[in-house]
């Protein structure tokens, strides 16, 4: 999931919507060498911050289907 807005009611509340609704999906965290460059926030949001990235900022998230669980 990614935006091009930093605004949580269009980023982590959708996020947590979903998982609230959806228990066999989950947050992949993002590959290590991401943080060297980009804000990571727990559990797993990856943002791209304009005052610290030079550059329009930008949530991500990447959320994978468990499918040993199921609804």
């Amino acid at each position: 999931y990614a935006t091009c807005t930093l605004n949580p009611l269009e980023n982590e509340q959708i996020i947590e919507q979903f998982l609230a609704s959806h228990q066999n999906w989950q947050i992949v965290s993002p590959d290590p060498w991401l943080s060297e460059n980009y804000t990571i926030i727990p559990p797993g949001y990856l943002k791209v911050l304009p005052h610290h990235h030079d550059r329009d900022g930008f949530f991500m998230v990447k959320l994978q289907k468990n499918l040993a669980l199921r609804e």
